[in-house]
């Protein structure tokens, strides 16, 4: 029976193996109690050992009568998490019952459903149908109120003749519609090779020859321009020195130009056919065959661009563009003055009033007034979402994080600067999210925030806190007795911690002394999970605290009389 420091809040009977032989030195079974608020938290926990010597909580009564089998939590008078078997030695499975025999009860319900409403009996005005001979290719047939019968293929058939209405059945659907009365002249047409359809009146349609159609289009000048064995392009033109075949082609255009009506330039000011000088006014409408050049001259060397003229109407007109080209100094002829091209990596450097030039690299870093060892500087350097890593003047980021960044580090209103201790780093290889974790070795690093009333986590009975973050224990390292997840510590008098507990088991607790006297503890069996992320938090609701893991409640305390403070930083994995 233990009567040390746990009897005050878990009275216990152990029973012990003391066996070398037979794994001696371990607890075989525990019977305790956790005390709590007597009467309002009480519970009785029946624990076995499992096959790794590991004392399992099986079976709780708690304070309400409730009996947990495999759950330490029972919502029910009887709560069992697994199956139930009643006789016989066959496995029933997880959360099923199986019973050998004939189970007697009352109305049996499912999720608070009676079976007599989740199954229905048969229809009783659908009974009609079980006296019925099914065969193949049969229907079935309504014959009279909850009566029915089956009908063959042949009698279906005739069943639905008799609701068809065929004289209306054209105006009823509109599914079949006769010949649109205005194309019944297309059915008397007699179609013949190389043939076109002309509308002759409305509703009306002849065939047409050719011949006959190229005389309804006006066509007839062009007759042979397009059958005419020899071929014309502009290479025959232009390659070809027979003036004869040259005239060929032009008599082609002609005729062509003739029959569509294009041999007439449409100029309106005639007389200024070819080049136009001065301020002589020429517009061009529609199309034109002879060649035009359109040029404003004012003088020996000034050339004006022609633009559009939105005044005018009646055709399009032509103005001369403001401002014309530009004068000798813009741009383009200023990059006329190179007579060069540049290299790959130069760069092109105004050199003087006009005048440009190519530079290299170091040429141009000597016109910037840039020297080869200047270095960029930033005032209040801010750095976010940063990479995986990151170089600050050959030093690699994740080793010397607190030298470089830390130290300078930017802080805004509500936040607090982190100083990284020994060899604390940022690793990437194993996060929660993000693009990296804390890495701590559990040696000699640990992280430093200076003291804060956001610390003050005992300092008022009455305020609610709560404390969370992720940790991932590697199964590769031995923690020891005792490590620090997080806390304050002014000094061995004055500290407090979560940290996880027994090397052997790595349970979670909470310790707190205040003047060397102990104030809030909380002693869990709960172990944190090695190479996995698992969740930690401290919930505080006015003088009630209590540890959970990944959700679960692992341990409580109370503490309705001292309120406390700390003044030393708060450490992350350490005490400092």
């Amino acid at each position: 029976v233990d009567t040390g420091w746990k009897a005050t809040s878990r009275p216990m009977l152990e029973f012990y193996n003391s066996n070398a032989q037979f794994g001696g030195g371990r607890s075989l079974a525990r019977i305790y109690g956790e005390i709590g608020n007597l009467g309002e938290n009480s519970k009785l926990y029946f624990a076995v050992a499992d096959s790794s010597k590991n004392l399992q909580d099986r079976t709780v009564i708690d304070k309400d009568g409730n009996v947990g089998i495999n759950t330490t939590t029972p919502a029910s008078k009887l709560s069992i998490n697994g199956g139930l078997h009643v006789g016989g030695d066959s496995d029933a499975g997880d959360n099923n019952l199986l019973v050998d025999g004939t189970v007697g009860c009352g109305v049996i319900t499912q999720s608070g459903t009676t079976l007599a409403n989740t199954y229905q009996p048969l229809d009783a005005e659908l009974t009609s149908l079980a006296a019925l001979s099914y065969v193949a290719a049969s229907f079935v047939k309504m014959t009279g109120a909850n009566t029915f019968a089956l009908r063959t293929i042949g009698e279906t058939a005739d069943d639905l003749e008799g609701t068809i209405d065929h004289d209306s059945l054209a105006n009823t659907h509109g599914a079949i519609q006769p010949l649109d009365s205005g194309l019944t002249s297309l059915a008397g047409l007699t179609y013949v090779s190389d043939s076109f359809i002309k509308v002759t009146a409305e509703d009306t349609y002849a065939i047409r020859t050719i011949g006959e159609t190229k005389t309804d289009l006006s066509l007839n000048n062009v007759s042979n321009v397009a059958t005419d064995d020899t071929a014309y392009d502009a290479t025959s033109w232009n390659t070809n020195a027979d003036a004869t075949t040259k005239n060929a082609i032009r008599d082609k255009i002609e005729t062509m130009g003739t029959a569509i009506g294009l041999n007439t330039p449409k100029v309106t000011n005639a007389t200024h056919t070819g080049e136009v000088t001065g301020a002589t006014a020429l517009t061009i409408a529609d199309n034109i065959v002879d060649e035009a050049n359109l040029k404003l001259d004012t003088g020996p060397t000034n050339d004006y661009v022609l633009t559009a003229d939105s005044t005018k109407s009646g055709g399009m007109k032509w103005a001369a563009l403001a401002g014309g080209f530009q004068t000798q100094g813009d741009v383009l002829d200023d990059l006329n003055t190179l007579g060069v091209v540049g290299a790959d990596s130069e760069f092109l450097v105004g050199t003087g009033a006009g005048a440009l030039a190519w530079e290299s690299g170091a040429t141009a870093r000597t016109s910037l007034d840039l020297g080869t060892g200047d270095s960029p500087q930033f005032t209040a350097l801010i750095l976010t979402d940063l990479p995986t890593s990151i170089s600050i003047d050959e030093l690699d980021y994740m080793e010397y994080a607190s030298d470089v960044l830390a130290q300078a580090a930017y802080v805004p209103s509500g936040f607090h600067s982190v100083t990284f201790k020994t060899t604390a780093q940022l690793d990437i290889a194993i996060k929660k999210w993000g693009t990296a974790a804390l890495l701590l070795d559990g040696n000699s690093d640990y992280l430093e925030i200076a003291d804060s009333a956001d610390w003050d986590i005992f300092a008022d009975n009455t305020e609610n806190w709560t404390v969370d973050f992720w940790v991932y224990r590697d199964s590769g390292t031995n923690p020891g007795d005792f490590n620090s997840l997080l806390g304050q510590q002014k000094n061995t008098d004055n500290f407090w911690d979560i940290h996880i507990d027994d090397h052997v088991n790595e349970y979670i607790g909470l310790i707190s002394n205040s003047g060397g006297v102990s104030k809030v503890n909380i002693v869990t069996t709960t172990t944190v999970t090695a190479d996995t992320w698992v969740h930690i938090a401290l919930v505080k609701v006015a003088d009630d605290y209590a540890l959970y893991v990944d959700g679960v409640r692992a341990g409580t305390a109370i503490n309705d009389t001292d309120q406390f403070t700390y003044a030393a930083p708060l450490f992350i994995g350490g005490r400092g």
